[in-house]
């Protein structure tokens, strides 16, 4: 009875022996398997968030090394260095880690602009930052020297204003230079620019003013109400002169001007209603506008 039953005890643990070879062996088959099929996704599609999701998942998984190898031969190729600034810190402890500076090193090298370095120092730690402030210093230099070549004096900055002759060049040159000598001459073609780029968009028209006084003369003068509930910017464009009259809520405001032909534009500081835009001559004598804003329903 006593043999029996110790036969039976050792067959049942023979089995459980097997059992647990048995469980290990599929489990460590599974773990291959969904190893093996996340990185045939990753390498089907060579993406970068692909093998990082690997090694997030299998931080010492059997392909560790390939995701890793992959991750850097993918930038390499495609340069895209702002996936390393956002993933950087999840290697900060793994030799990956100093690989990816490198190449992010290289590119802003190779870029050397302020923007690239700026966002080297921003991306990497702080162990990673080599001489990337001694870059920015010296390309701050360069930049310095080339302003004060192009802007470092009124007169300086006025011949590059004109020869670059854009909006932003004549915005400039006030900035640098509020009570400059060509103040005026800057405010005129900054007003061009503003009154060109409203007839060029999006706008409306603009209903004629009302001649109300006649007398000779080379100035006229114009009064307008601003009948709406914003400020008002009015700009006249002319060939001798333009000028800008800002007008509050209900107010009504008088501007003198040479006799001539002006493009005229009209805006309010409200972000859905379009500029207006119109077309006057002015002879001499007196003008009178009134303007407002009115919804039409379809």
């Amino acid at each position: 009875m006593s043999r029996d039953n110790d036969g039976c005890g050792g067959c049942l643990a023979q089995l459980l022996v097997w059992g647990v070879i048995l469980i290990i062996f599929f489990c460590v088959d599974w773990y291959n398997g969904s190893q093996y099929g996340m990185m045939s996704d990753a390498r089907n599609h060579n993406s970068s968030d692909k093998y990082l999701n690997y090694l997030e998942k299998y931080p010492n998984g059997r392909y560790e090394e390939e995701a890793k190898d992959s991750i850097v031969s993918i930038f390499s190729r495609y340069k895209d260095v702002s996936w390393i600034y956002r993933n950087i810190d999840k290697f900060s402890e793994d030799p990956l880690c100093g690989r990816l500076v490198d190449l992010a090193y290289k590119y802003a090298l190779s870029s050397n602009t302020l923007d690239t370095w700026k966002q080297y120092i921003e991306g990497v730690p702080e162990k990673y930052y080599r001489d990337a402030f001694s870059k920015i210093d010296s390309i701050e230099a360069v930049i310095a020297k080339r302003e004060a070549q192009f802007w470092g004096t009124d007169k300086l900055a006025w011949e590059t204003a004109c020869r670059n002759d854009t909006y932003e060049s004549y915005l400039r040159y006030i900035k640098l230079y509020p009570n400059g000598i060509h103040k005026s001459k800057a405010n005129k073609k900054i007003i061009d620019f503003e009154v060109a780029r409203d007839f060029a968009g999006e706008h409306g028209f603009m209903p004629a003013m009302d001649k109300i006084g006649y007398r000779s003369g080379h100035f006229s003068t114009v009064t307008v109400t601003n009948q709406t509930s914003y400020e008002m910017t009015l700009l006249y464009s002319g060939s001798v002169e333009s000028k800008r009259l800002v007008i509050s809520a209900g107010g009504t405001k008088g501007v003198k001007l040479p006799n001539g032909s002006y493009r005229i534009s009209a805006k309010v500081n409200a972000s859905n209603v379009i500029p207006y835009v119109g077309n006057e001559t002015l002879t001499g004598g007196e003008y009178s506008a009134s303007y407002y804003i009115s919804s039409t329903r379809y």
